[in-house]
């Protein structure tokens, strides 16, 4: 009788232990999540900014050296380079390299918005949801090959996985504007530089698109839209990837992770 009672003893302790066991290592506490926003906050997001200027610029500078035909920056798009019936030789390099570009685009955004936090909490958790969302859909976008396929029953899927990720991520930037707006005097030039690529692409590009053509006579002298819009929309795939990456390096290496910094207001 003594026997069975201490295996029952025994038998409840193991089990609660396996279950807290289990629980700890399945299951993330919140030390676990303050360390990942220790994290964070710290070198982290530096390393992942440089991890995503080489993810995005070296394969894409590679498989426009060997394009076929020559790449012609202002005018064909980024998409040709990884596609392989318009770039065979290397359209895997650059696919590779978009589909890494998006995973660590979300990350680095997250930790962008991380640093921005203090200063406007709800704005930067929707701009750091919005990071994430264009980070994700430009991976699948660059999963999708060759550029016509259908995903879901979703005609040309590609390009509009990559447009939708071109806008998600501009709006991110923009949302966390009202925090930079609040950054203390000392980050006078980070708030103004922010501000302007942030905005400034997108106003640019939105009066080129639909105010510069109202003008008719000044698109018939330019022979076609394209060279309306400064190049076409190649052009702005430059432009607004460089001013994302801009931005991130604006607030990760112009603000940084430092308490001290966070903790002026």
């Amino acid at each position: 009788m003594c026997d069975k009672y201490y295996a029952r003893v025994i038998f409840t302790k193991l089990s609660w232990s396996g279950s807290q066991a289990l629980r700890t290592r399945h299951f993330p506490t919140a030390q676990s999540r303050r360390n990942l926003e220790v994290m964070l906050s710290g070198r982290l997001p530096t390393l992942l900014l440089a991890a995503l200027v080489l993810a995005y610029f070296g394969p894409l500078i590679y498989a426009a050296s060997t394009y076929p035909s020559g790449y012609d920056w202002q005018h064909t798009v980024v998409s040709n380079l990884a596609n392989p019936r318009t770039n065979p030789g290397s359209w895997r390099v650059a696919a590779d390299g978009i589909a890494l570009t998006g995973v660590l685009l979300a990350m680095t955004g997250f930790g962008a918005c991380r640093v921005l936090r203090p200063f406007a909490p709800r704005w930067t958790s929707w701009a750091s949801a919005f990071f994430v969302l264009g980070g994700t859909l430009l991976t699948v976008s660059a999963l999708i090959t060759p550029g016509h396929m259908a995903l879901l029953g979703l005609a040309k899927a590609h390009a509009k996985n990559a447009q939708a990720a071109s806008f998600i991520t501009a709006v991110g930037m923009v949302l966390d504007v009202p925090a930079l707006l609040r950054l203390p005097p000392r980050f006078h030039f980070v708030r103004v530089a922010a501000i302007v690529i942030a905005v400034g692409p997108m106003v640019l590009f939105l009066v080129c698109r639909f105010v510069v053509p109202l003008f008719e006579h000044h698109a018939a002298e330019h022979g076609s839209i394209d060279d309306v819009l400064l190049g076409g929309l190649a052009f702005w795939e430059w432009v607004g990837s460089t001013a994302v990456i801009g931005f991130l390096a604006l607030v990760l290496l112009g603000i940084g992770g430092d308490g001290s910094k966070m903790d002026e207001r």
